[in-house]
């Protein structure tokens, strides 16, 4: 849902939301990735290291964490680029 919200927001270049969309998408993700490799999260806090440290990875998932890990989602060409690659 959120890759679709983001779509929808670059498209009619409404880019105040994406930050947010971009956290939820990462969080999503990296719950999806642990479900499907079947590990289990130490803590909320880990979930986004933990999974960049999982095999396998979507393309395009290791740069959007990286991105909301370091909490700079100003530059939403960023987030975008690295949504995309998904």
């Amino acid at each position: 849902m959120n890759s679709l919200v983001m779509r929808n927001a670059c498209a009619a270049q409404v880019t105040s939301y994406l930050p947010k969309c971009a956290v939820d998408l990462a969080r999503y993700l990296a719950l999806v990735v642990g479900l499907a490799q079947r590990h289990c999260y130490t803590k909320r806090l880990l979930v986004l290291p933990e999974a960049l440290s999982l095999p396998d990875l979507p393309q395009g998932f290791a740069p959007l964490c990286e991105l909301v890990m370091q909490g700079d989602l100003r530059d939403y060409r960023l987030v975008v680029a690295a949504w995309q690659g998904i």
